[in-house]
């Protein structure tokens, strides 16, 4: 599983309003793979109006309220090694996970290198190499990725949808 990229994130490179988003989207969100053990675990609040019948599942909190509260969807295991060689300014932190819940997400913050697939990289943006070189970034894609591509959503491999 990899992530997409925060709320707060895309609301900034994006000049959309929040229900304009919203709309496009949800059609994204509703596929999005969540863990609702993980989710209520995470989120108390929304298991809590969950049992009380505020709300009816934690799906249905996601997608209309907690990713654009940049809530994520599933635990994340943060590579500490990766994470702190990534982000010097956070050496001190204590428990990396909670960080990345809290603020590293919606920071555009990236947890672990994903797995790259790198016959769509090169169809799907195939200039990469030279753009790479023009912002002097080392030009291998984990490079590239770390210091460009998420943060203009640029995807490690194709998107796929698990079915519910």
């Amino acid at each position: 599983m990899y992530l997409i990229p925060s709320y707060t994130l895309i609301s900034t490179m994006l000049d959309l309003n929040k229900k304009s988003m919203a709309v496009m989207l949800n059609p994204i969100l509703n596929h999005v793979p969540l863990v609702e053990k993980d989710y209520y675990d995470m989120y108390p609040d929304v298991k809590k109006q969950i049992d009380s019948g505020v709300l009816v599942s934690a799906r249905q909190h996601y997608v209309n309220n907690g990713y654009f509260e940049d809530r994520l969807p599933f635990k994340i295991s943060v590579d500490a090694i990766f994470y702190l060689e990534q982000y010097e300014d956070i050496r001190e932190v204590d428990n990396l996970n909670q960080h990345y819940i809290e603020s590293g997400y919606k920071e555009g913050r990236i947890p672990f290198c994903p797995e790259f697939d790198m016959d769509y990289i090169n169809n799907s943006y195939p200039n990469w190499k030279e753009h790479a070189d023009s912002l002097s970034i080392e030009k291998t894609v984990e490079a590239y990725y770390l210091h460009y591509g998420f943060k203009h959503l640029m995807l490690p491999r194709p998107l796929t949808f698990i079915p519910r």
